[in-house]
């Protein structure tokens, strides 16, 4: 397989005319440095990232993970995207959900990621067969469309951003280059081979009625914590369940570590004003093109609320009449205060003040930017009902100002080039000292830099009058050995880190007495969920036998009614393991999942309470969207299969073996 390297710079400069605009980020924090090098980095899941590797996981053929028709999968390269791709899932796991990925996650998407590999090997084989190809204009156009390298400012392609995020990840444009073009021979290969899918009347007709129809059930549940008071062990049990499993009971890893601290903004002063052309270079690429103040309207509005699924003829007519006697001179406001059923701004004679594009609903706001001073509109038509508008003043954009933002960006460019110093003056201290980790001290005395020593800690644990904490942490269990040092870390408060490992205190066995507190938490918990289950087994026993629950202690509840073919969560419950599979499986002989769940240390006993037909009302309205949703789905799931048809005809080798994690029980 062969491809062309031109730099992704010569390509945007050859292709400038053709940029096209961002469009703006749809979710919260996407502007974000650290969300775009995530974007990214999951973007760079099949490019090599070099370094060590993680051979404890490893088996077999040596320096192979895998063989695709004898073209091979370097180990160390399957095993640096597994380390940073789990690094990235881990931080974000920890992010939203404040808890770590379990050893059960981390070896599933470890697997997924070989067989990944493994399939996009074989699929660019088939391409290289079937001699595809790609313009470099048509992959320079792909890159300069991705969110993640364009200014969010100026909403264009930042090739500054660009080379910036992939220094980020130690790849050059050329590297990313070959990969996206990958990727774009990759779409082309799907869409010939899905090209000839169809889908028919009557399956359209048929997968609507499927997807459509709704079941509500009834449930009981019973939470394991209800149940740990009823669990009183004795010292006899805690020590067997101790002893039963002792080698869970260790304490954490421990580190301890000498650091010193430069604050940047102690610099500052020391610096130069930059000059004309920087603060120029700076103005161009973060405002030039942006707006102080946006495009603003003034507007009053009457509401005439309507009903939805209801006739609003009436409702409309309303509209048309207060129009007509405000066309013939009768006052706004006082119409407003009258009619209006938008209560909040009634009182104010409908008055909205000024408001901005993207503020309002999108037929009113169109509307509303629509109107000159003092013009009327004809009722406009939102969800909440019928307005009429009256634009009473408009205010025009403000362009952005090199004067407005000089300030800003003097202390911007200043505050910059001073953590950029204090980095290098820490990163030549490192060099100093590196070969000499016992001299760290001395040199820092020299350099007049504070030096800190912490007692020791765990990777969770909390570090009292540390501001800057979870960097101190984070740094010091991703240095190697004692005696290595850390690279100048950056953290949110702006001061940059220096860190020496003094000291790993590794894991060691807990004593039955020091382990006590964990061992009754797991005690009482195991427990617990075996009463919870039990006497939800004893709910779906009497389900069986015909017997219709009532006046019972426990409450009986409802999900109400949901479209059970489409979701694969229980409304009320939350998302469960092959739930699709059995809800599929309820029927009117056995109206009930005819087994416990159990969800989050819950256990669920659940059984049919209606299932309703699809309403047909809306089928032809949302013919199109169906078809749209259909096609893709078959044509997914056609070229799922042919996919697995070409992996079936090659030779492939996996010489990389995980080790399987016990069932619990």
């Amino acid at each position: 397989m062969t491809a062309t390297r031109n730099s992704v710079e010569n390509l945007y400069d050859q292709h400038e005319e053709t940029a096209h605009t961002m469009l703006k980020y749809m979710r919260e924090n996407a502007g974000s440095w650290g969300i775009r090098a995530i974007f990214v980095i999951l973007v760079l899941a099949f490019i090599g990232w070099g370094g060590g590797g993680i051979s404890d996981f490893f088996q077999g053929t040596d320096d192979l993970a895998a063989s695709v028709n004898g073209t091979t999968i370097k180990r160390a390269d399957y095993e640096n995207r597994a380390r940073r791709l789990l690094q990235t899932y881990r931080s974000q796991y920890r992010a939203i959900l404040k808890k770590d990925i379990t050893p059960q996650m981390e070896l599933e998407y470890k697997k997924s990621l070989l067989e990944r590999m493994i399939e996009r090997e074989l699929l660019l084989q088939t391409i290289d067969e079937m001699g595809l190809a790609i313009s470099n204009s048509a992959v320079s156009e792909a890159i300069k469309a991705e969110d993640s390298f364009k200014d969010e400012k100026t909403q264009q392609f930042s090739y500054e951003l660009y080379t910036r995020l992939l220094r980020a990840n130690q790849l050059t444009p050329e590297a990313y280059e070959l990969e996206r073009r990958r990727d774009l021979l990759i779409e082309q290969l799907r869409t010939s081979v899905e090209d000839f899918v169809k889908v028919s009347a009557a399956e359209l007709e048929s997968d609507f009625l499927r997807k459509n129809e709704q079941l509500d059930l009834n449930y009981v549940a019973f939470s394991s914590k209800n149940f740990e008071a009823q669990v009183e062990p004795s010292p006899e049990e805690l020590r067997k369940t101790y002893e039963e499993n002792a080698a869970s009971y260790q304490s954490e890893e421990q580190r301890r570590v000498t650091y010193t601290v430069l604050d940047p903004s102690s610099l500052i002063s020391t610096l130069p004003i930059p000059d004309e052309a920087a603060i120029l270079k700076e103005f161009e690429t973060k405002y030039k093109g942006t707006k102080d103040e946006p495009e603003m309207v003034r507007a009053r509005h009457i509401l005439f609320k309507t009903e939805e699924g209801a006739d609003n003829a009436a409702v409309l007519a309303k509209a048309q009449e207060v129009l007509s006697k405000l066309r013939a001179g009768a006052d706004f406001a006082d119409m407003a205060k009258l009619h209006s059923d938008d209560a909040a701004s009634a009182r104010d004679g409908g008055d909205l003040g000024f408001f901005g594009r993207d503020k309002m609903v999108k037929v009113f706001e169109e509307a509303a930017f629509a109107l000159q001073p003092g013009a009327l509109s004809e009722p406009v038509q939102s969800d909440f009902g019928y307005h009429l508008i009256k634009v009473e003043e408009r205010r025009a954009a403000v362009p952005a100002t090199l004067e407005r933002y000089r300030e800003e960006i003097i202390s911007s460019l200043r505050s910059n080039a001073a953590a950029e110093q204090a980095k290098e003056r820490l990163r030549d201290l490192r060099k100093t000292v590196t070969d000499t980790p016992n001299l760290f001290e001395k040199h820092l005395a020299e350099a007049r830099l504070p030096v800190q020593v912490t007692p020791a800690f765990t990777k969770d644990g909390n570090q009292p009058g540390i501001p800057d904490a979870r960097v101190l942490t984070r740094t010091a269990f991703a240095i190697p050995a004692v005696g290595r040092f850390s690279a100048p870390q950056s953290s949110s408060s702006g001061s940059i880190y220096l860190l020496r490992l003094d000291e790993i205190i590794p894991p060691a066995p807990m004593s039955f007495e020091d382990a006590l507190e964990r061992v009754k938490k797991d005690h009482v918990g195991k427990q617990a969920k075996l009463l919870a289950k039990a006497a939800a087994e004893d709910i779906l026993t009497r389900l069986r036998a015909g017997e219709t629950l009532s006046g019972e202690s426990f409450q009986i509840q409802t999900t109400g009614p949901f479209f059970y073919r489409r979701v694969a969560y229980l409304p009320k419950i939350g998302a469960v393991s092959n739930m699709k599979e059995k809800l599929a499986s309820i029927t009117k002989d056995k109206p009930r999942i005819d087994e416990v769940i159990e969800h989050l240390d819950t256990y669920y006993c659940l059984w049919l309470k209606d299932h309703l037909a699809a309403d047909t009302k809306d089928f032809e309205q949302r013919k199109d969207e169906i078809l749209a949703t259909l096609l893709q789905e078959k044509k997914t799931a056609y070229f799922n299969e042919w996919k697995e048809q070409l992996k079936e005809k090659a030779e492939i080798n996996r010489y990389y073996l995980f080790y399987e994690l016990p069932e619990e029980g």
